[in-house]
């Protein structure tokens, strides 16, 4: 599980942060003894040249400990928020993208989210909720999107897509914009879904928004 794949690598790091603050301790009452006694054996001073280079060993680990806990981390959040948002839709949407996710652990919800037709499909759908006025679920449908994308895109070398957030009092964007009811021109009131744009193809997938 990617749950206890995380607990058990920051658990690595406490541990080594234990072992590195017990060398520090060894290391600074070594060079005591050598100021104290006035004494600088050949074997001691070898004793204390090996424990700071243990310290900076594992000072320099410790540092590549705190990336990877960092990146994970911020990855896990997005899996989990998605997982989390997913295990709330209702049964009747649940089983409407059964193409989409499946499977009942995070892991298997990741393996199918994941993929970018399936994130690309989860968006018409919930393209199609907005358009025919079936406002359920579509709050926790845009958490799991805007979620997902971001995931994919971390994946890349570079972002593959980009988000279009349209802002409150935007003049309207024919291109990038699709009015959610009777009006057809005036400044955003609100996004009703995000859109997107496909840097490899240019193609545009327009934000919902209702104008005022």
């Amino acid at each position: 599980m990617i749950e206890k794949d995380f607990n058990e690598l920051k658990q690595a790091l406490l541990k080594d942060s234990e072992i590195k603050e017990y060398l520090k301790k060894l290391f600074t009452e070594n060079i005591s003894t050598v100021i104290d006694e006035n004494h600088s054996s050949t074997e001691t001073l070898a004793e204390i040249a090996n424990l700071r280079n243990k310290i900076i060993q594992l000072e320099e680990h410790n540092k590549n400990c705190e990336k990877k806990i960092a990146i994970y981390e911020s990855n896990y959040s997005l899996i989990e928020q998605s997982f989390i948002s997913y295990k709330q839709l209702s049964e009747k949407t649940k089983q409407r993208l059964q193409n989409v996710f499946r499977g009942e652990s995070v892991v298997e919800f990741f393996a199918g989210a994941i993929q970018i037709d399936n994130i690309l499909s989860l968006w018409d759908f919930t393209k199609r909720r907005v358009i025919e006025n079936e406002p359920d679920d579509v709050s926790s449908l845009r958490t799991i999107f805007l979620n997902l994308i971001e995931l994919y895109n971390k994946g890349q070398n570079q972002a593959e897509f980009i988000l279009i957030l349209p802002k409150e009092g935007e003049k309207y964007d024919n291109e990038k914009h699709y009015i959610h009811g009777t009006k057809t021109d005036g400044n955003v009131k609100e996004t009703e879904l995000e859109g997107f744009i496909n840097t490899k193809t240019n193609k545009i997938y327009k934000a919902i928004i209702s104008v005022i």
